[in-house]
């Protein structure tokens, strides 16, 4: 068995990316858009600890974070992957105080619950298809992705 031990990677690709939004995005947002995305995963982590699952490695890289860990049954999958976006959202709490940081955390979280693998939304869309029809629920993930791109590009050509 596999002792737990926490690695961070960050790839090349992750490094040009950051170096990229440096220059472009002004301080402010770039800050707010880093702490909200590092809320965001702490409570995935705080979610696997209480599951009591295993990290074993977090990579980072161009606009993305992957936590490795141990396996989850369905239930454990689909609460881990709401407990980001839902502590996203639970930001709201500092718009008053903080505007900007509670904004990008509630963007990110609503982005995140788009049922598009392998978002938060796409993961737990998984969790429940594989719960109600194990025999068909990668086929309904993809449907689920199909369909919200399908829904968000109308949405852009109409806007």
């Amino acid at each position: 068995m596999r002792r737990p031990s926490i690695e961070f990677n960050l790839s090349a690709g992750g490094c040009i990316f950051g170096a990229l939004t440096i220059l472009v995005l002004p301080n402010k947002l770039l800050v707010a858009m880093l702490i909200a995305a590092f809320v965001h995963e702490c409570w995935h982590m705080a979610a696997l600890h209480l599951c009591r699952i295993p990290v074993w490695e977090i990579h980072i890289g161009i606009g993305s974070v992957e936590i490795q860990c141990g396996t989850m049954s369905d239930l454990e999958e689909f609460l881990c992957a709401l407990a980001g976006p839902a502590g996203s959202l639970l930001c709201i709490m500092f718009l008053l105080r903080f505007p900007l940081f509670a904004l990008c955390a509630m963007a990110q979280g609503v982005f995140n619950l788009l049922p598009v693998y392998p978002l938060d939304g796409g993961r737990m869309l998984c969790c429940i298809a594989h719960r109600i029809t194990p025999k068909h629920y990668r086929t309904v993930c993809i449907c689920g992705t199909h369909l919200t791109a399908v829904g968000v590009i109308s949405l852009c050509m109409m806007g």
